[in-house]
């Protein structure tokens, strides 16, 4: 089956790239927007023509680049509190890839408003692209999940930030229940 090209960048204006996706989805982008949003897209400056017939493969599927071209462009964005969380995570991780500023800092506010209810997502993302803040957020919610899952998918060099991160709340809680009349109370460590 021939790829299919987008409905939303579909544009045959001379001065577009074209680019395919994984699932064989092609997008036509002016080149200047991808210009004023990103220096490093792949051919933006090597394909010389809007040639349908030689499109520049990128390895995200086409629903990850729908949502991240739609960033290049002036018009309303989507809600990421509609997009699937695999979606957006996809989406957070080609933000990065393509450094799309505007894009990166918005996927960064949204991560850290998921750093509780999915930690080690956030977590992960945190430590590949030296965020923090969201590796901070993140950390004393780890504990919440199997250690063996935790260590085997975020980097040793930061699993000790995953423990140094979660000592201050713990304590924090012990000495708030240590407050309370027991029988005996807890140590903190």
């Amino acid at each position: 089956m021939p790829p299919r090209t987008s409905a939303n960048f579909c544009s045959t204006d001379a001065d577009t790239v074209v680019f395919e996706s994984s699932d064989e989805v092609r997008f036509h982008i002016h080149r200047k927007n991808l210009e004023a949003h990103s220096d490093l897209f792949p051919s933006q400056t090597d394909i010389e023509s809007n040639d349908d017939s030689d499109p520049a493969k990128l390895t995200e599927n086409s629903t990850t680049l729908e949502h991240l071209f739609l960033h290049l462009y002036p018009r309303q964005h989507p809600n990421f509190d509609l997009l699937p969380l695999k979606e957006f995570f996809l989406l957070a991780e080609a933000a990065q890839k393509y450094q799309l500023p505007t894009l990166m800092s918005l996927c960064h506010q949204k991560m850290k408003h998921l750093a509780q209810k999915h930690p080690l997502h956030a977590f992960q993302y945190g430590s590949k692209h030296q965020y923090n803040d969201v590796l901070d957020l993140a950390a004393p919610f780890l504990m919440d999940l199997p250690m063996e899952k935790v260590c085997k998918n975020i980097p040793a060099t930061h699993q000790i930030r995953m423990v140094t991160g979660v000592v201050p709340s713990t304590k924090h809680l012990m000495n708030i229940r240590n407050s309370y009349q027991f029988d005996a109370p807890l140590a903190v460590p």
